[in-house]
């Protein structure tokens, strides 16, 4: 393989062939996610060969988890200096946390492929560094053995000028609330949990827009909560696409993740003026201060999320309040000035 262009017929064909063998149970989601992965560090490292002349001591190679490992190798040949970037906790953690999860279901989904684990292992003895984009991330490391002096500290950023508050409109229907939640649909994202809260709290009237990808094995969970939402009034809408409109129109804000290293979509709900609640799980949680601008509850608990969600349901002024401060932490970290940051990181890592 020497692109990763692929035209449009080759993505329809690739799709199609995909959802055939997760039907047929022949490869998982999780199986065909690192094929591609795998895939694209071929076409990289190809690519870096292709450019060796280029590298030097001098040149700092920056490959996500999974996707690294021969493009490390390639240079690290050539006297290239790499950095990790680990868009999840330490791999060992992340495997507890996430096979637990589907096990406390009782799903027999597979979440993390043994040849991923291996793989994300070999790319941290592989990079000179490893950029941990949380302090939740940061702590897995090393819990884990890795060496502090291996690890540096720098969030991700928000583009500021794209998520912002929308303009003032009314709602069709004023006294329904809205809560939205933006990312994959599925376990580690803790959906469960969430839809199991507003149930508990009996928030009737109320609108829950979940703005992502349906997992296929998570179909069957979430039919399960069809009747207790529908007799509660509660209005279940899932979409694709952009954020940004539900955003701006819905009143809440909540990531309930069992694991979620960063989660830029909190900062692009704070841009947006949202008040926020995430998990203790959620790397975010770093830029989220209890009663100011949102709620960190712990992961797993149905009752202390439903506490937390009643309280702005109950309490609708509190949007604009909580929002506002919301809003100001996200300016200080738009994407030019996380930039700035991570430059000094980089360069106070490789100071010699």
């Amino acid at each position: 393989m020497t692109s990763l262009n692929y035209s449009r017929p080759q993505r329809f064909f690739i799709r199609v062939k995909n959802k055939l063998l997760r039907d047929l149970k022949i490869q998982t989601g999780e199986d065909q996610k690192l094929i591609a992965q795998k895939k694209f560090d071929i076409w990289m490292s190809r690519i870096l060969e292709s450019r060796r002349g280029d590298i030097a001591k001098n040149l700092v190679f920056i490959g996500r988890s999974v996707s690294s490992e021969l493009s490390f190798q390639t240079i690290r040949k050539y006297g290239g200096r790499c950095v990790l970037h680990s868009q999840w906790m330490h791999p060992v953690t992340h495997s507890r946390i996430i096979e637990g999860a589907f096990s406390d279901l009782d799903s027999s989904y597979k979440p993390v492929p043994r040849e991923r684990l291996a793989t994300q292992l070999r790319e941290i003895d592989l990079c000179d560094q490893v950029w941990c984009i949380s302090r939740l991330v940061l702590d897995s490391y090393l819990k884990n053995g890795v060496s502090k002096e291996k690890l540096f500290l720098c969030p991700l950023g928000v583009d500021t000028n794209y998520f912002k508050p929308g303009e003032l409109t009314f709602k069709e229907d004023m006294d329904k609330f809205i809560i939205v939640f933006v990312g994959n649909i599925n376990i580690e994202k803790g959906i469960h949990i969430l839809l199991e809260a507003l149930v508990m709290g009996r928030m009737s009237n109320c609108q829950l827009i979940l703005n992502g990808a349906l997992a296929d094995y998570f179909k069957p969970v979430l039919r399960s909560f069809f009747k207790d939402l529908k007799l509660l009034n509660i209005d279940l809408v899932i979409e694709s696409g952009s954020p940004l409109a539900n955003l701006q129109k819905a009143d809440l804000f909540v990531l309930p993740s069992l694991h979620e290293s960063f989660g830029l979509v909190v900062l692009e709900a704070m841009a947006c003026g949202l008040p926020v609640i995430v998990t203790d799980q959620v790397g975010a949680s770093d830029h989220v201060i209890c009663d100011y601008n949102g709620f960190i509850v712990p992961a797993n608990s149905v009752k202390e999320l439903s506490e937390k969600t009643l309280y702005f349901y109950n309490n609708r002024d509190q949007k604009k309040i909580f929002g506002e401060k919301s809003y100001y932490l996200s300016q200080k970290l738009s994407w030019p000035l996380v930039t700035r940051r991570f430059i000094s990181c980089i360069e106070s890592a490789f100071n010699e």
